[in-house]
C-alpha cells in the first residue's frame, strides 16, 4: 500500500511496445466490451511519472485525449492514480488489457472508469481536470511545457494566448516518434524568465475548449 513517499524504483520503465516483457499482466479475464467506455482508471503509479511516460506506455492502444491527475485537494500531492480518456472505446479496451503490467517497478491497476459521486470532495470529480502541481522553477527558466492541447492548436493561436506575458521566441510541438502523430503537448520559449512567471499563471485556463496544463521546462 502507498505510504506517500517515492519508492525511487531502480527498474526501467517497462513499456508494452518496447523490448521489455509484459510482466504479471492480467490475461485470465476476457477483454471488456469495447463499447463500454473510453475512460479508464490507472492506479499504483510511481509518484514521479510524467504525461510523456503515460503517452509512451499506452502508445500501442490509441490516442489519449486527456489525462486527469488525482491529487489531494488541500496539499496538491499526487496520489499515484489518474484517469485516462481515449479517443475511442476499442482503444480503451486495449489499455484495460494491460492491467497488472509492470511500470516503473510497480504493477499497475487498470480498470474501466465508473461514474460515481465524489467522496467528501477529496478527489477531483470525474469530468473535471485536476491540475497537477508544477515542479520547482529552474534558475533562469525561459521555457515552459504546455499539455492537454487541442488538435486544432497552431503557433499563431499559442503566441496570441501568451501574448500578454512577453515575447514568444519559439514554439515546438511534441510528435510521436513512431507514428508522427501530435501528442497534444509542446514547449514555448520566451525572451525572459519574467515572461515565464506570467505564463505559468495561465495553468488550467481554457484554450480552444481545453484546459491546458503548464509546467516549467
Amino acid at each position: 500500500e502507498e505510504n506517500g513517499k517515492d519508492d525511487e524504483a531502480t527498474e526501467e520503465w517497462a513499456f508494452p511496445n518496447g523490448d521489455s516483457q509484459r510482466e504479471n499482466m492480467d490475461t485470465s479475464c476476457p477483454r471488456p466490451d469495447p463499447s463500454a467506455t473510453t475512460r479508464i482508471f490507472v492506479g499504483n503509479l510511481p509518484f514521479k511519472v510524467t504525461e510523456d511516460d503515460l503517452h509512451e506506455f499506452f502508445s500501442g492502444c490509441g490516442q489519449i485525449v486527456e489525462v486527469t491527475w488525482i491529487t489531494d485537494r488541500e496539499t496538491g500531492n499526487f496520489y499515484g492514480t489518474i484517469f485516462v480518456e481515449f479517443a475511442a472505446a476499442d482503444q480503451a479496451a486495449q489499455a484495460l488489457a494491460l492491467n497488472g503490467a509492470k511500470f516503473g517497478g510497480r504493477n499497475l491497476k487498470i480498470e474501466a472508469s465508473k461514474p460515481r459521486k465524489n467522496a467528501a470532495g477529496t478527489y477531483a470529480a470525474q469530468g473535471q481536470r485536476a491540475t497537477k502541481p508544477m515542479k520547482p522553477k529552474p534558475d533562469g527558466c525561459v521555457e515552459i511545457f504546455i499539455g492537454n492541447l487541442s488538435d486544432a492548436i497552431d503557433e499563431d493561436t499559442t503566441a496570441n494566448f501568451f501574448g500578454d506575458c512577453g515575447e514568444v521566441q519559439d514554439i515546438r510541438w511534441v510528435m510521436d516518434k513512431n507514428t508522427g502523430q501530435f501528442r497534444r503537448c509542446g514547449f514555448v520559449m520566451f525572451d525572459s524568465t519574467e515572461a515565464v512567471d506570467k505564463a505559468v499563471l495561465k495553468n488550467g485556463r481554457p484554450l480552444l475548449g481545453r484546459n491546458i496544463r503548464i509546467d516549467y521546462a
